[in-house]
């Protein structure tokens, strides 16, 4: 259905044919593909920050040498495997760069004693000369459970896993209790999770967290930054950019910020639709 009337703040007589809501990477993408094969249609995108973006942000900060230079406080990383955004980046011309990996990195987790590693992720033996025989089994007992786990998951319908309803109930924390014997195993589950997928085991539940990992090619995918891992680049000057260029590829006059959707009405009969928009330029906070 067309949205044939948007209520105030806009203009109350304004038309499009297509009101998209997130002004992020995937609502971008969208209005610029409906606009790649439909360039007649006018395709609007409202965002209820002031900024486009959603979970990719960029800020500069300042470096040596009284310089500075721009870090991603938001999503900041892309796989080999992730075709899709890769051929984004090709399109908008922005390259990427390999993940830094060289240095001493310090580790804690198991016990309060912080220890060292080299290299992108510890090895088997960093973990063999920190942790006893029987925390080691404790996870290599595990760890076979976890991509079975993962293997069975269905992509399109993850419900249609087998054991969806019971592992959906729990939190991945909960599971690392009940599958595991040691603080290791259960700090290794909490840090994993806070590193990946950017929140407490606690929060999350082992339906989701296998279905991500699942989605990812494994869990190992998701933490690495070599070969297949999801952490192997990063893109020049920010992964913000890529909203800023596909705002500008549709037209930043289309896109409009500090803009919330309340309510839409349909009309099925006319085949309508009418959105009821907040102006939150004044508000000082949006989430």
């Amino acid at each position: 259905m067309p949205v044939t009337k948007i209520a105030a703040p806009l203009k109350s007589d304004e038309n499009c044919d297509i009101l998209i809501v997130g002004g992020g990477i995937a609502g971008l993408t969208t209005a610029r593909e409906i606009k790649r094969h439909e360039p007649n249609l006018k395709v609007l995108v409202i965002e209820a920050k002031n900024r486009v973006g959603g979970r990719t942000n960029t800020i500069e900060l300042k470096t040596a040498g009284n310089t500075t230079d721009k870090f991603d406080l938001g999503g900041q990383w892309v796989g080999i495997t992730q075709t899709y955004i890769l051929n984004t980046l090709k399109e908008l011309n922005l390259e990427t760069y390999e993940q830094y990996t060289d240095g001493k990195k310090w580790l804690q987790m198991g016990h309060d004693k912080p220890w060292t590693y080299e290299g992108s992720l510890p090895t088997a033996t960093d973990f063999y000369n920190q942790y006893s025989a029987f925390e080691m089994a404790d996870i290599m007992r595990a760890y076979p459970i976890i991509k079975k786990l993962v293997d069975s998951v269905d992509l399109k319908n993850p419900m249609n896993t087998p054991n969806a309803k019971q592992l959906d109930a729990l939190t991945v924390e909960e599971w690392a209790r009940q599958n595991g014997q040691t603080r290791f195993f259960q700090d290794l589950c909490e840090g994993s999770t806070m590193v990946a997928y950017g929140v407490r085991a606690m929060s999350m539940s082992m339906l989701y967290y296998l279905y991500y990992a699942k989605a990812a090619g494994s869990v190992d995918n998701l933490l690495e930054t070599t070969d297949t891992g999801a952490q192997r680049f990063r893109v020049k000057g920010g992964t913000l950019q890529i909203s800023q260029k596909l705002a500008h590829a549709i037209g930043n006059e289309n896109v409009r910020l500090n803009r919330a959707l309340l309510q839409l009405h349909m009309n099925e009969s006319a085949g309508t639709v009418t959105a009821v928009i907040q102006d939150l330029t004044n508000l000082k906070n949006v989430s």
